[in-house]
């Protein structure tokens, strides 16, 4: 029997971000997220070339966003809850922005 061996791909990082410590999947080398990038691509109908093309200067390859697009099939439910997730809290924060906007302008227009 010959001897098989699998391959990892390194083209894929997990990083530790916020206050939690949540571990999340970066393209290897870059700013992007296996998230960010398999969004544009499946959902957003970017295809790899444009996407190479519009994130130029870092350091993304055909070879980084397939194995991101592999990495996100492999993890979609972790991965969709974790944007699921962002999204909320970025509307969250869009919203006590807002509304912290809107209390300094009636103080500003009432001292007037």
């Amino acid at each position: 029997m010959a001897l098989k061996e699998i391959a990892a791909i390194n083209h894929i990082e997990i990083r530790e971000i916020g206050p939690n410590r949540e571990k999340v999947a970066y393209v290897a080398g870059t700013p992007l997220t296996v998230v960010e990038i398999a969004h544009m691509h499946l959902y957003q109908d970017s295809d790899v070339e444009w996407i190479l093309e519009n994130f130029d200067g870092l350091s993304l390859t055909a070879a980084k966003i397939y194995a991101a697009l592999s990495y996100y099939l492999d993890h979609k439910e972790a991965l969709d809850d974790y944007a699921r997730r962002q999204s909320e809290a970025a509307r969250a924060q869009a919203t006590r922005s807002l509304t912290e906007e809107i209390a300094r302008l009636k103080a500003k227009i009432s001292k007037e």
